[in-house]
C-alpha cells in the first residue's frame, strides 16, 4: 500500500479506533458479557493482522501441556478457509482451504490433540468439549474475541512493527494500550539483543503491572523433505529458490540468508495466500531451468500446497519446508510456570491422564 493511499485512509483508521475503544469499554464495564467454557482457556493473540508468530507459540504451549500430562485442544477461527461454522480438523486432511492452513498444520503436528475451527469461539469450545475429554483449550488468534473468558491472555508483538497504524491505513487491530488486558506479552522477531531494553521501554507504559514481558524469536535449523519428510540441516544447503506467503516475508528471507544459504530467487506472496497453478508452475520452472538443488518454503506454505503436492513431482527431491522453533532470550521458564500454575488451580491433584 502506497504512503499516499495510507494517508487517505487515516480518517477511517481513526473511526476504526473509536469503534474498537467503545467495544472494549462495553466489555470492561460489563455491558457485554463473557462466557466461560468450563475448562481453562489460554489465548494466544496479537494486536495486528498476522506475522507475529501466534500459531508457533500456540504449538509450543500445546507441546508443554502434553509433556505435563494434560489433554489440550486447539481452537481457531480458521482464517482464510472457504467453509463456515464449526469444523473438526484431522491429521489426514490435505485441503487447507477447508480449515485454514494454521489449524491443519497443528493437526498434522499433533495427531493426538483435538483440533477445530469456529468463528464463534464459545460455540466451538462447547462443541469440542461435548465431543472429547479435554482439560484445557488453547485459542489461536483470539485476543479480540472477548466473548469467551480466558484464564491466560498472551499477546505476541512483532519487534519489526511494534505499533502499526490501525486498519485500514495499516494492519493494526488495536493500539498498544490494549496490552492492559494481557497477562503475558511476548516480543518476537528482534534482530539483536541490544534492541531489547529499548523495546521494553517502548511498551512499558501500556502493560499491566501484573503482566510480564518475554523475548523470543524464530530459529531455523532444519529443512524437511516434502514427500519423505526426512530432515536435513540447513547448514548443508548452499543455494536455493525460496517462496513464502507470510505477514513478514522479509524476516524469513533474512533468516535464510543468515544461515549461509544463497537465495537464487525469492518468490514473495501475501499472508494466507492461495497459490494459483500459474504461480506454482513459475516457481517449479525456475528451479528446473536453473538446476537449483533446493526449493524451500515455510511449514505454513507447505500445508497450503499439500493438496497439490503432485505438482512438485518433477522437483520433489529439491522441495523442502522449513519448520520454525523458538530461540528464547528471556521468559521460557516463566511462561511454563504460569501455565503450570493455571493448571494447578483447576487440577490441584495434577494432570488427569487416566
Amino acid at each position: 500500500m502506497t504512503s499516499f493511499l495510507r494517508k487517505l485512509l487515516l480518517p477511517f483508521s481513526f473511526l476504526f479506533g473509536l469503534i474498537v475503544r467503545f467495544r472494549n469499554e462495553l466489555y470492561d464495564m460489563g455491558y457485554l458479557k463473557t462466557e466461560n467454557a468450563g475448562v481453562p482457556v489460554i489465548s494466544v493473540g496479537n494486536l495486528s493482522a498476522g506475522g507475529t508468530g501466534k500459531t508457533p507459540m500456540a504449538a509450543f504451549i500445546l507441546s508443554e501441556l502434553q509433556k505435563a500430562g494434560f489433554r489440550p485442544a486447539y481452537l481457531s477461527r480458521g482464517y482464510g478457509r472457504k467453509t463456515r461454522g464449526y469444523q473438526r480438523v484431522y491429521p489426514k486432511d490435505t485441503d487447507a482451504s477447508l480449515s485454514g492452513e494454521e489449524s491443519l498444520m497443528i493437526a498434522r503436528r499433533f495427531p493426538d490433540i483435538p483440533v477445530a475451527v469456529c468463528e464463534d469461539r464459545v460455540k466451538g469450545a462447547r462443541k469440542l468439549l461435548s465431543e472429547e475429554k479435554i482439560q484445557v483449550i488453547v485459542l489461536d488468534d483470539a485476543f479480540q474475541h472477548r466473548k469467551i473468558y480466558r484464564d491466560l491472555d498472551i499477546v505476541m508483538l512483532d519487534a519489526c512493527n511494534l505499533n502499526p497504524r490501525l486498519l485500514p491505513a495499516g494492519n493494526g487491530r488495536e493500539p498498544l494500550n490494549a496490552l492492559y488486558r494481557a497477562e503475558i506479552v511476548i516480543i518476537n522477531k528482534w534482530t539483536d539483543k541490544n534492541q531489547i531494553p529499548a523495546l521494553q521501554s517502548q511498551i512499558r507504559p501500556y502493560v499491566s503491572k501484573n503482566s510480564v514481558t518475554l523475548f523470543c524469536r524464530p530459529e531455523l535449523t532444519a529443512a524437511i523433505q516434502g514427500v519423505t519428510h526426512n530432515p536435513i540441516p540447513l547448514s548443508g544447503i548452499k543455494e536455493a529458490v525460496v517462496f513464502a506467503g507470510l505477514g513478514n516475508n522479509e524476516y524469513f528471507e533474512k533468516q535464510i540468508v543468515e544461515v549461509g544459504i544463497v537465495i537464487r530467487r525469492f518468490f514473495p506472496f501475501p499472508d494466507h495466500h492461495s497459490f494459483t497453478d500459474a504461480e506454482l508452475r513459475e516457481i517449479i520452472a525456475y528451479v528446473e531451468e536453473n538446476k537449483i538443488p533446493y526449493l524451500l518454503t515455510t511449514e505454513k506454505d507447505y500445508i497450503r500446497v499439500l493438496s497439490r503436492i503432485e505438482a512438485f513431482h518433477s522437483v520433489s527431491t529439491a522441495f523442502h519446508y522449513v519448520p520454525m522453533v523458538w530461540e528464547w532470550h528471556t521468559g521460557k521458564s516463566e511462561l511454563i510456570t504460569r501455565i503450570q500454575n493455571l493448571m494447578a488451580q483447576y487440577y490441584p491433584g495434577g494432570s488427569l491422564t487416566e
